[in-house]
């Protein structure tokens, strides 16, 4: 079994789970680390600042880009629903085919350590500059999050929430179903 297949097959709810306790250990990390080094000089604390921000957007980068690619495979799935319904044998592969069509599993590991980097260096700093608690840190991580499983649901059309539905499938079922009147050369 392939990496991207064992990952697939995973839990995405147990998933995000984990990415969340991986975001939630980095922001601690960091910010005690940005405590203990409240008396640097404000050069460094300016450094890991902008970098905290630079690596902040290319996390909202990656997570545009991917939520991109889920969201126009979820399209295709459910353009290949509808042409099955057209033509339904010719077109059953293919859908089947489209189901099979998620992000390769690397993808979500880069997109996590990203995302772990992005909170220790956030959280770094926000320990660092005695900016208050660590309530704006989670806050961040829990959206994350929610970002991360609403793009593992959408790439997991047999397993997620958010669900293409076959009703155009099924109606092509009844339309077959039911049989059709013939008129008849006697019939008005």
């Amino acid at each position: 079994m392939s990496f991207d297949m064992g990952f697939y097959l995973v839990d995405h709810r147990l998933i995000t789970l984990g990415v969340i306790v991986l975001l939630a250990a980095a922001g601690e990390v960091g910010f005690r680390r940005g405590v203990r080094h409240r008396d640097s000089q404000d050069s460094i604390r300016s450094l890991m600042s902008g970098t905290g921000a630079a690596m902040l957007g290319l996390l909202g980068l990656l997570l545009g880009f991917t939520l991109s690619m889920a969201l126009s495979r979820w399209d295709a799935r459910r353009d290949v629903i509808v042409n099955e319904a057209n033509d339904v044998i010719d077109l059953h592969e293919l859908r089947l085919a489209s189901i099979e069509n998620f992000l390769p599993a690397p993808l979500f590991l880069l997109l996590w350590t990203v995302s772990a980097i992005s909170m220790g260096f956030l959280a770094w700093a926000f320990g660092a500059a005695n900016q208050g608690g660590r309530t704006a840190v989670v806050m961040l991580g829990l959206l994350i999050g929610a970002v991360l499983l609403l793009i593992m649901d959408v790439n997991r059309p047999q397993r997620g929430r958010i669900e293409i539905g076959v009703d155009s499938l099924e109606r092509v079922g009844e339309s077959m179903a039911t049989p059709v009147a013939h008129e008849g050369p006697g019939t008005v």
